[in-house]
């Protein structure tokens, strides 16, 4: 999706581990040999594509904590306007712990 979104290109195949992934792979309809085009891998022209960091890259930022605070750093792509968008959020740990036990 990423890829797609940024204009680019890219082709794959299917590459079974072992035969348990094989017999999946026959069973889902895919063909050996079988080439993948971008277009089948990601369809349609609006296409949205999210990723958070959660170990530092050079992408993303990890997920830091400071005393009761907890920062992740976010990419959002939009392929119909190309719009690229960063997202620092700040999270409240408490507010979070207390979400989680609801």
């Amino acid at each position: 999706a990423a890829i797609k979104s940024l204009g680019g290109d890219m082709q794959c195949t299917f590459w079974p581990r072992d035969d348990s992934e094989a017999r999946a792979g026959q069973e889902a309809g895919f063909q050996d040999g079988h080439i993948f085009a971008l277009d089948e891998l990601v369809s349609g022209d609006d296409i949205f594509f999210a990723a958070t960091g959660i170990t530092g890259g050079e992408l993303l930022q990890g997920v830091r904590y400071f005393a009761n605070r907890i920062y992740t750093h976010s990419l959002i792509i939009r392929s119909r306007s190309g719009t690229m968008r960063w997202v620092e959020a700040h999270h409240d740990a408490g507010k979070q712990r207390q979400l989680a036990l609801e």
